[in-house]
Order: C-alpha cells, then structure tokens, then sequence
C-alpha cells in the first residue's frame, strides 16, 4: 500500500508539471553505492541452547574499539546499494533541478557475533553450533528528494553541478545470516536468525551533498557524481554507530521534450 501510493503521488507530481512551457522534464535510471565508517556495538552470545533453539538474544552488549575517523579493521565500515528510477523537473535554463522517484535501497553489515550452541548428552555438554561473524542485510523502499544547481548552461558536452540529496526509506525486510561451523565435522552452513537482539528502524533517513558532471548535450545524458560526505539521520542496523561515509551514484537520464534530441540545436552564449 505505501508503494502504490508512492508511485501514484510521484506520477501525478510529473505529470502536472511537465506542462509548463519553460519547465523541462527528464526522466532517468539510477544507481549507487556508499560506504559509512563507524564503531560497531559487539553483541557477545554464549548461551546454551537446543539442536533447534539457536534464536537467541545477545546476553550482554559491549562497545569495540574501533576508530571511526581510521579504522584498522574491516567491520568498522557498513555498505549501501540502492536503485531506481527519477524524475528531474528543471527550470530557469535548465540551471535549477528537484529530483525524485522511487528508490530501493540495501544496507549489509558484517560484525562480530559470538554464537555457541550445546546439546546434553550421557557424556556431558556437547557443542553442536558455533558461529564468529554475522551479515545482517536490511532492505528499504523510498523516495529521494535531490536539488541540484548546474553551474554550466545547457547546450554544453559536459555540465558541472552541485547537489543536496536525501532520501526517505520505509523498512521492507531484514535478513540476518550466521555462518555456521559443526565443531565435529568442521563442515560450514549459513543460517537465517530471526532474533539478533535488536531490531533496524521501521524509517531511516540520509543526506549527502554532492558534486557531478552531466554528460552529453541534446539527447539521453549520464550523471556521475561524488556524495562526500553522507549522513544517515538514523541507525538503520542494529549494532552500528557514527554513521558517516561517502559515495558514488550514475544515472542516465531521457529528455521529455523533442528539441532535446536535435542534434544540431542552436548551443547558445560559449561562455559558460
């Protein structure tokens, strides 16, 4: 339901201001990655537990010592990827844009997490379970909202811009895996924990300022552009702090408008 009615008010926003005869419209595809470096909160597990029990809460919680500025250790840092598609309403010669659309976005985070699993026996306690690493992946769907300032006019091969960007993301699913280890026969399995002690945010928010280049005059364009740095407003994993990072998004975009694709269009004042 908050899909359908995610789509339908983006169309009819497209779709009302598409008519204006100085507005311009474009359409496009995205995609992207970032990277947050942060300090992880280490849930240590070591309960006891049943061959079929193994979803159990974190005992106790303790804080690494990670660095979050220069961090030594490969946990310290969470991955995003996201996709979708835009619409970017321009204006003023085509200096001025907002951009929005619908967006899939996936946070994965890889930590710490101590998991033993015993079995009791005429011999005694028996260790059937054990598990070192956790990969929690939690998926999102939402909308950006981007302004974006082109400080070359249009007509030219390749325009430089500035963005503010944010996006606005609605929980979908969390997928949390174990690797697994059979103590005895040392063979290797995954498994999907239900509980890991804490659950992601419903919504998370992120900005992140941007500079680019637009590629290519009057026909489909391409957008590369550096987000440095990114924010999320809100922790969207469950044992992830100081989320700050950097990024990376590409997108190609379609005019809507016919004169866009003339080839041999007028370009206009050289200068800038």
């Amino acid at each position: 339901m908050k899909l359908k009615w995610l789509i339908t008010s983006v169309a009819l926003f497209f779709a009302a201001t598409a008519t204006e005869a100085k507005i311009k419209l474009k359409l496009g595809l995205e995609t992207g990655y970032q990277i947050y470096v942060g300090e992880h909160l280490k849930p240590q597990l070591d309960k006891e537990a049943d061959a079929e029990e193994v979803n159990n809460a974190p005992s106790e919680e303790t804080l690494t010592n990670y660095n979050p500025i220069l961090p030594t250790d490969d946990e310290s840092y969470m991955h995003c990827i996201f996709g979708g598609l835009t619409g970017e309403i321009l204006w003023r010669r085509e200096r001025y844009g907002i951009t929005t659309g619908a967006r899939y976005t996936q946070f994965i985070d890889i930590y710490d997490f101590d998991l033993k699993q015993t079995t009791s026996t005429d011999e005694g306690e028996v260790e059937t379970f054990q598990s070192k690493k956790l990969t929690q992946r939690t998926h999102y769907v939402g909308f950006p909202v981007e302004f974006r300032f082109l400080a070359t006019r249009a007509g030219r091969p390749c325009r430089f811009y500035f963005k503010m960007g944010s996006s606005w993301n609605f929980l979908m699913a969390t997928d949390n895996l174990v690797k697994s280890r059979d103590p005895e026969t040392g063979e290797e399995s995954e498994k999907n924990l239900s509980d890991v002690g804490r659950e992601p945010d419903k919504f998370i928010g992120t900005l992140y300022p941007a500079i680019g280049c637009r590629f290519f005059s009057y026909r489909p364009h391409l957008n590369v552009e550096l987000h440095l740095p990114s924010f999320i407003i809100n922790m969207p994993a469950s044992y992830f702090a100081h989320n700050i990072g950097l990024g990376l998004n590409v997108s190609v975009q379609f005019p809507t408008d016919k004169k866009s694709y003339e080839k041999y269009r007028q370009m206009g004042a050289p200068y800038y």
